[in-house]
């Protein structure tokens, strides 16, 4: 009888090990999953931005070259040789491309966009920080915190905008190249930029053609 109680004991603890582990491999998995989604939301937070605000430039220039012609009196044209007929066509032009960035900018919401990135960028970032300080903690975590972060996470991903399935290979690949990036800048800290990003992707180039020559040997 005592035999059986220290084995089912025994097997109580070894359940409870191996729950465990396998919350917190789900935690690192989350990590994992959160800072891939941060860089990629960054991204496009920074392309968004960058588009709005070359929209709006657009916008400000063509209105202010659409007033400075309007003022424009037809005796200083004829001295200037300017035809009065290529100014009313270029007022009229500068009207339509004017009301067109406005359709655009009303259509795509580039500001709008880059303010939702901002946002689920924000979030990544909070939930990142707890899992890491879950994870690199000296102290066993506890299933109840693993759970409460786990949970937290879950409802995170449902929350924040999707990552356009055209432009997810490539942020992760943007992803994957700035961890690579970011080693070799801690063994080479003199070394440029532009330098390293050459090597990794020569490194990457070798491997393909590597991996290549040797399924043809197999073959």
């Amino acid at each position: 009888m005592q035999t059986e109680l220290t084995q089912k004991d025994s097997g109580n603890k070894y359940l409870e090990v191996f729950e465990v582990i396998m919350s917190l491999n789900e935690l690192k998995h989350h990590y994992r999953v959160i800072d891939m989604m941060l860089t990629a939301h960054c991204k496009l937070r920074d392309i968004n931005s960058r588009k709005a605000m070359l929209i709006d430039l657009m916008l400000l220039g063509s209105s202010i070259v659409l007033c400075a012609m309007v003022f424009f009196d037809s005796g200083i044209l004829i001295q200037f040789q300017i035809n009065p007929q290529v100014v009313r066509l270029s007022i009229g032009i500068c009207s339509v491309v004017v009301f067109f960035i406005s359709l655009i900018t009303l259509r795509v919401d580039w500001k709008g966009q880059s303010r939702n990135h901002t946002e689920a960028a924000t979030l990544l970032a909070r939930c990142k920080g707890k899992c890491r300080r879950i994870l690199k903690s000296d102290a066993k975590p506890t299933d109840e915190d693993i759970s409460s972060i786990c949970n937290e996470c879950s409802l995170m991903f449902r929350m924040i905008p999707e990552i356009p399935e055209a432009k997810f290979l490539k942020l992760k690949s943007l992803h994957k190249r700035k961890i690579e990036i970011s080693k070799m800048v801690d063994n080479n800290p003199g070394c440029p930029i532009f330098a390293l990003k050459f090597k990794l992707c020569c490194n990457g180039l070798a491997r393909i053609f590597k991996d290549m020559h040797q399924k043809k040997d197999e073959d």
